[in-house]
């Protein structure tokens, strides 16, 4: 039970990574536009 309880959280864990790059992926791209873009944000 401890086993897969631990497979689980290790796999919760590279989820959970994985999401924050993809995060940080989208965050970096949006800030690149934005400065690209000027103030373009406050016409959204």
């Amino acid at each position: 039970m401890i086993e897969s309880q631990k497979e689980m959280g290790i796999q919760v864990s590279k989820e959970f990574q994985t999401a924050l790059g993809e995060a940080q992926e989208a965050t970096d791209l949006y800030e690149s536009q934005y400065q690209k873009d000027g103030y373009r944000q406050e016409c959204l």
